[in-house]
């Protein structure tokens, strides 16, 4: 059988020497060099030594740098192993850390629904129950301006109605007079018949004063009216105001909410 070895001849310590591997021969004499060279540095440190002397303090030598070698090795072995098992651990983490944001997220997005869903309900029976008492008041200053207007027609009726029977009373009253001063010359039954007429009159006149009596009250039921109608529009105001300012609260925390969900899904 053929030896395939590679064969080279190299000089170590003033010595040749045939060595045979299966290395280059390139590597071979880079090997004796280095032999060589630790050898003689040896005998400079130590030269009363001889040749086996120095062999074996050289091969003591290279195999504490072997030795030391070995530790290394196995030292950044151990840290491979570690440095793979940190890198195992790290995704580990890195996929919990992943499903946490995966589930984090969903939970914001139904929290996100839920709020809008939450925030639509509200503001929309807010809406109708604000609807709902401006209509009532809106309401009712129109039916109280219309029972208003109604007063004020009807007592201005009444008023002029008054007047004219005023008028017919002061007429009725100066003709009586006549009647009553032409009719005392003449015989005591017509003296009764003008005394009785003088009754009618001051009935008709207590009855005209009781009449302007009950339109004075009138006339201060429709101020009263009229005051209750402005009380009612600027409550009616004031609730305009009110939902102007929880408009702008809703806004304000609707911008809040979407700057809190802008932080957990950059989180």
């Amino acid at each position: 059988m053929k030896d395939s070895r590679t064969r080279v001849t190299v000089e170590i310590f003033g010595l040749s020497y045939t060595l045979a591997g299966h290395s280059s021969a390139e590597y071979m004499r880079q090997v004796a060099e280095r032999v060589d060279d630790r050898m003689r540095k040896i005998a400079e440190i130590s030269p009363r030594l001889d040749l086996p002397r120095v062999a074996v303090l050289t091969a003591v030598n290279f195999a504490d740098e072997h030795l030391r070698c070995a530790r290394e090795i196995e030292q950044l072995q151990k840290a491979d192993l570690e440095r793979r098992r940190l890198e195992e651990e790290v995704r580990t983490l890195r996929g919990q850390l992943e499903e946490t944001v995966r589930r984090a997220a969903e939970e914001a997005d139904a929290l996100r629904a839920r709020l809008e869903e939450e925030t639509a309900r509200v503001r929309a029976e807010y809406e109708r129950k604000l609807e709902e008492q401006q209509a009532g008041h809106a309401s009712e200053i129109r039916e109280l301006k219309s029972r208003y207007e109604q007063e004020i027609g009807t007592l201005a009726a009444e008023r002029d109605e008054l007047a004219a029977r005023e008028q017919e009373w002061t007429a009725l009253r100066r003709w009586l007079e006549g009647e009553v001063d032409r009719l005392g010359r003449e015989a005591s039954d017509a003296r009764r018949l003008a005394e009785e007429r003088e009754l009618a009159l001051r009935a008709m006149e207590r009855e005209g004063q009781d009449r302007h009596r009950r339109l004075e009250e009138r006339l201060r039921e429709t101020e009263a009216l009229r005051e209750r109608a402005e009380t009612l529009e600027r409550e009616l105001e004031e609730e305009r105001k009110k939902h102007a300012a929880l408009q702008e609260e809703y806004a304000k925390l609707k911008t809040e909410f979407n700057e809190w969900i802008d932080m957990l899904e950059q989180s």
